[in-house]
């Protein structure tokens, strides 16, 4: 049984996208729900996960200020793989 455990951690190692690298890319706010904590994004290919470019909502880590978010603007963004096995934003900053 410990193998039959330790093999299945290894296939879903092997089958989750690194995050070595930069997992971040730049996108366009459209939507805040600051009472949810999340932020719809049209955004760019995620290299370091394999995504291509998408419009999405993103969860937000509680360290990053929604209220410094503006519906129109672009930002340059990272996510960060949650414990639950979800992704979400971690860094923000406007894009240059």
């Amino acid at each position: 049984m410990k193998n039959l455990i330790a093999m299945a951690a290894v296939v879903v190692a092997l089958a989750s996208p690194a995050l070595a690298g930069d997992a971040g890319t730049t996108g366009k706010v459209n939507a805040i729900d600051a009472a949810g904590r999340t932020v719809n994004l049209t955004h760019g290919p995620i290299e370091a996960l394999g995504w291509p470019g998408m419009t999405m909502d993103f969860a937000v880590l509680p360290s990053i200020d929604l209220d410094a978010l503006k519906p129109g603007e672009t930002i340059a963004f990272t996510v960060t793989q949650t414990p639950e096995g979800t992704y979400a934003i971690d860094s923000v900053t406007p894009a240059e």
